[in-house]
């Protein structure tokens, strides 16, 4: 699993159309989404406890990344089902779109470095983790789907745009 992380770090392309045909890396996907909203949630709950105003609680931020995370992973793996049974018609799965979406998410766990700074460095890990979850999305999107990159560019943008707007409705429930 540490290799496949590793290998989602640098962009391997090949990383995604071997998890798309490995039934079993949707449980690795699932850790790797796991620790993606963890990270999110502590170094967001961190990294604003320095910001004068802020009263958030630590659970209502998990539970807000944990829900914006599955919200995510479902809708991204729904839509690549959907792109996929278009393109291909028959024997289509919604595991390799689930796995896919799942390992995009690596950079995620690099939100937990949000703790360690100030209003500036927070947005700036924030927009680097963003710009890295676009690439990733539209690696997973073009090889778990099969699509030119005129299609998934575009998909992976959505995706990440998914992502925002999912966080920022959802932020009634941290409060």
């Amino acid at each position: 699993m540490l290799t496949r992380i590793s290998r989602a770090i640098r962009f391997d392309p090949s990383l995604y159309r071997e998890v798309a045909a490995d039934p079993s890396a949707i449980v690795q996907a699932a850790v790797i989404m796991f620790f993606s909203a963890l990270a999110w949630g502590f170094g967001f709950h961190e990294g604003l406890k320095s910001i004068e105003g802020y009263e958030g609680r630590l659970e209502k931020i998990f539970l807000w990344s944990f829900a914006n995370h599955v919200l995510v992973w479902v809708l991204l793996g729904v839509l690549l089902f959907i792109v996929r049974r278009l393109r291909e018609k028959q024997g289509v799965s919604l595991l390799p779109g689930f796995t896919g979406i799942g390992f995009a998410h690596v950079p995620g766990v690099f939100y937990v470095f949000m703790m360690f700074g100030s209003e500036f460095f927070i947005l700036l890990v924030n927009v680097l983790v963003i710009l890295m979850l676009v690439a990733s999305f539209i690696i997973a999107i073009r090889q778990t789907t099969r699509v030119p990159v005129s299609i998934a560019f575009p998909m992976g943008v959505i995706g990440v745009i998914l992502v925002i707007r999912i966080r920022d409705n959802l932020a009634w429930i941290a409060g």
